[in-house]
């Protein structure tokens, strides 16, 4: 058995879970990964059921979207038709996800970090090079005052802004995709009432029952790939869904049951279903007092969401203000600073060991 670690507020989810569901099948987007394609007239798509002639697979079908970083993970069972509606569910799920690429440095295909703009325009990021280190540059509006705000006793800092819009559903399937994606061949029939519906209309019942746990790590313990784990019951009989997914991006996880799997129906198992959200898990131990934050959210409006307030939390050593020295890059003059947080228009992050030159130093 594969040995797992999680958080430990999350010890006595993770020991439940371990009852039900066996070891994981991991998937891993990155540069480099070679798949073993069908040739073109072999394909079916596992969307929509069609084969050429009925529909065409020219077009390269990545498992998790190179918004999320730049990868090599194909698949070759994704037409073409269905490939671009779920390139329109993506464009709504990197709304959803907010200011999240552009402060982790997500490069995409063009192996470029996204510059971002809040639904308002009232917080702006983008890569930037400041004294010759490249970081993360977030400004809000002079008008908009409550964008970054910063304790200086704690050292926490929040950053608010408002999201573009998004359709709950459509990131629900987007996120759906990527596990279905995960699945082996053999399992695919026991779902496809389901694998239709990503690309059409939802029946009421999936609209209920799609919901997403969400747990948000610290910044510096970030993915460097994107990736999911798929994880199968080991009791076919038993009252859960046969398989959970989790997927993880960036700070972020996501943990979902997959639904309505046709064998559970028939064998009675949501007669009286025990519905799991998997807690994250890793194949290592996870830094010592780390906290995470979670969040269950449900997934199942059609309706788009507009302003949707969102809020990034980071803290730092208050200890760090003292002895502070400003420094004016117009007359290149540095000089003793009292700190102010309503000064702030502008915070510049780096990787941890990077430092600022000053000019002359």
């Amino acid at each position: 058995m594969t040995t797992i670690f999680t958080y430990p507020e999350c010890d006595i989810p993770l020991k439940e879970f371990h009852r039900w569901y066996g070891d994981p099948l991991v998937l891993i987007a990155r540069e480099g990964t070679l798949n073993r394609l069908k040739p073109r007239d072999e394909r079916i798509c596992r969307y929509c059921s069609k084969s050429e002639p009925d529909t065409t697979f020219k077009s390269e079908a990545h498992i998790v979207s190179q918004l999320l970083g730049k990868n090599d993970l194909l698949c070759d069972y994704e037409c073409d038709a269905c490939n671009r509606i779920f390139s329109k569910y993506e464009s709504g799920f990197v709304n959803w996800l907010g200011i999240t690429r552009t402060l982790i440095g997500t490069k995409g295909r063009r192996s470029k970090v996204p510059e971002y703009f809040s639904s308002t325009g009232n917080v702006q990021a983008k890569v930037n090079t400041i004294l010759e280190a490249e970081g993360t540059l977030i400004s809000r509006a002079p008008e908009a005052g409550e964008a970054i705000n910063i304790d200086v006793k704690s050292g926490k800092t929040t950053i608010q802004y408002l999201k573009r819009a998004y359709i709950p559903m459509e990131v629900y399937k987007v996120l759906l995709k990527i596990a279905f994606a995960t699945l082996p061949e053999d399992d695919i029939a026991d779902y496809q009432p389901i694998l239709r519906m990503l690309t059409t209309e939802v029946h009421p019942d999936l609209c209920r029952f799609a919901h997403v746990m969400r747990f948000q790590l610290p910044l510096d313990q970030t993915a460097i790939n994107p990736y999911g784990i798929l994880f199968t019951k080991q009791d076919s009989l038993a009252h859960c869904p046969k398989h959970c997914f989790i997927f993880y991006y960036a700070n972020q996880v996501y943990s979902f049951p997959l639904p309505f799997n046709i064998q559970d129906i028939r064998n009675g198992c949501y007669m009286d279903l025990k519905s799991f959200f998997p807690p994250p898990v890793f194949f290592e131990e996870v830094p010592e007092n780390s906290r995470i934050n979670v969040d269950l959210l449900p997934m199942g409006s059609l309706e788009k969401v507009k302003d949707d307030r969102e809020a990034v939390t980071f803290e730092f050593n208050p200890k760090d203000l003292e002895n502070l020295i400003a420094f004016d890059p117009v007359t290149g003059e540095s000089k003793p600073h009292v700190f102010d947080p309503e000064d702030i228009i502008s915070l510049f992050m780096v990787d941890k060991g990077k430092k600022l030159l000053l000019p002359g130093k």
